[in-house]
Protein backbone atom coordinates (compact mmCIF):
# COMPACT_ATOMS: atom_id res chain seq x y z
CA UNK A 1 0.00 0.00 0.00
CA UNK A 2 1.42 3.24 -0.82
CA UNK A 3 1.53 6.52 1.62
CA UNK A 4 -1.25 8.32 -0.84
CA UNK A 5 -4.07 5.08 -0.27
CA UNK A 6 -2.72 5.41 3.46
CA UNK A 7 -3.83 9.40 3.68
CA UNK A 8 -6.86 8.64 1.29
CA UNK A 9 -8.05 5.89 4.09
CA UNK A 10 -7.20 8.55 7.01
CA UNK A 11 -8.79 11.49 5.61
CA UNK A 12 -12.72 10.88 6.72
CA UNK A 13 -11.04 10.29 10.21
CA UNK A 14 -9.29 13.37 10.33
CA UNK A 15 -11.76 15.54 8.97
CA UNK A 16 -14.29 14.07 11.70
CA UNK A 17 -11.42 15.11 14.53
CA UNK A 18 -11.50 18.31 12.91
CA UNK A 19 -14.84 18.64 13.18
CA UNK A 20 -15.21 17.72 16.70
CA UNK A 21 -11.86 19.11 17.89
CA UNK A 22 -12.61 22.77 16.46
CA UNK A 23 -16.45 22.82 17.10
CA UNK A 24 -15.33 21.48 21.24
CA UNK A 25 -12.66 24.88 20.85
CA UNK A 26 -15.43 26.94 19.59
CA UNK A 27 -18.23 25.60 21.94
CA UNK A 28 -16.01 26.73 25.11
CA UNK A 29 -15.89 29.98 23.66
CA UNK A 30 -19.41 30.80 23.50
CA UNK A 31 -21.27 28.33 26.15
CA UNK A 32 -22.23 30.81 27.83
CA UNK A 33 -24.20 32.81 25.35
CA UNK A 34 -25.75 29.64 24.27
CA UNK A 35 -28.73 28.19 26.50
CA UNK A 36 -28.17 24.96 28.51
CA UNK A 37 -31.01 22.25 27.35
CA UNK A 38 -33.38 22.15 29.67
CA UNK A 39 -33.89 18.27 29.26
CA UNK A 40 -30.40 17.75 29.79
CA UNK A 41 -29.46 20.08 32.48
CA UNK A 42 -32.42 17.78 34.48
CA UNK A 43 -30.74 14.63 33.86
CA UNK A 44 -28.32 13.79 37.22
CA UNK A 45 -24.37 14.03 35.68
CA UNK A 46 -22.34 11.34 34.58
CA UNK A 47 -19.36 9.72 35.93
CA UNK A 48 -17.46 9.77 32.90
CA UNK A 49 -18.82 12.56 31.06
CA UNK A 50 -19.58 15.90 32.70
CA UNK A 51 -22.15 18.32 32.26
CA UNK A 52 -19.34 20.57 29.50
CA UNK A 53 -19.74 17.69 27.16
CA UNK A 54 -23.14 15.88 27.59
CA UNK A 55 -24.30 19.87 26.71
CA UNK A 56 -21.15 19.96 23.75
CA UNK A 57 -22.04 16.57 22.11
CA UNK A 58 -26.26 17.52 22.23
CA UNK A 59 -24.52 21.37 20.65
CA UNK A 60 -22.40 19.95 18.10
CA UNK A 61 -24.46 17.20 16.70
CA UNK A 62 -27.52 19.56 16.51
CA UNK A 63 -26.55 20.64 12.98
CA UNK A 64 -25.89 17.00 11.78
CA UNK A 65 -29.25 16.01 13.09
CA UNK A 66 -31.15 18.48 11.78
CA UNK A 67 -29.95 17.56 7.92
CA UNK A 68 -31.01 14.06 8.58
Amino acid sequence: MSTTESLIRIVPSLALFAYFFAGVTVYAVLRRSIPADREIAARPSSVFLGDFLVQYYVWVLGPIERAM
